[in-house]
């Protein structure tokens, strides 16, 4: 590419991720309000990208989402599973808050929750996405590939019921790796994921 390509320096702009969907996003997309306080200084402070005209009729959203099929589906987490969550870095006395203020909460992976599922801490969610409380799908962000991750709400529980062997196996997590789970879209539920491998 020549140094005075005009999309040369496209790359380096500054950017987010955002998952648009058709049902929530009909007629309009809010821009996350940290991205625009730290990068435009031209815009105020809640801003959205609105359509044009909007869309006059309901449209149905007519996507498929196919459930995965080697995951433990319906396996509620097991006790022992429960107490590695317990062991994550979590802390809900300081809110888990990272250096760039978004919460964020740590898991050491074990053999058991490798094999079968993972749990969000019910405090965590609590805390940090009350306004979704029974929210079943979350986006989860690495090196800019997404995951449609399904939860299930079950007894007093948050846990992976669809998605997490094929998140594991694509980011080859095992035992002993700790996964760090960063909430930036608390709205639609994103959470930037990276890992610490040993």
């Amino acid at each position: 590419m020549a140094e005075n390509d005009a999309y040369a320096d496209y790359h380096k702009l500054p950017s987010f991720i955002k998952v648009f969907s058709r049902s929530r996003n009909k007629e309009g997309l809010r821009l996350p309000p940290l991205w625009v306080a730290e990068h435009g200084s031209d815009l105020p402070v809640d801003c959205s990208l609105l359509m044009p005209n909007g869309l006059n009729e309901d449209e149905e959203d007519n996507e498929v989402y196919t459930p995965d099929i080697d995951s433990s589906d319906d396996s509620v987490p097991s006790d022992v599973e429960s107490e590695a969550t317990d062991k994550s870095d979590y802390d809900g006395e300081r809110g888990a808050l990272d250096d760039d203020e978004y919460p964020t909460w740590t898991l050491k992976l074990t053999k058991s929750n490798t094999k079968r599922t993972i749990e969000i801490p019910i405090e965590f969610w609590e805390l940090h996405i009350r306004d979704a409380p029974n929210q079943n799908v979350v986006h989860f962000l690495v090196d800019g590939q997404t995951w449609r991750i399904l939860l299930k709400h079950s007894g007093g529980k948050i846990w992976v019921k669809h998605g997490w062997r094929r998140f594991k196996d694509a980011n080859a997590l095992f035992p002993g790796i700790r996964c760090n789970f960063k909430l930036v879209d608390a709205q639609d539920v994103h959470f930037y994921v990276w890992f610490d491998r040993p």
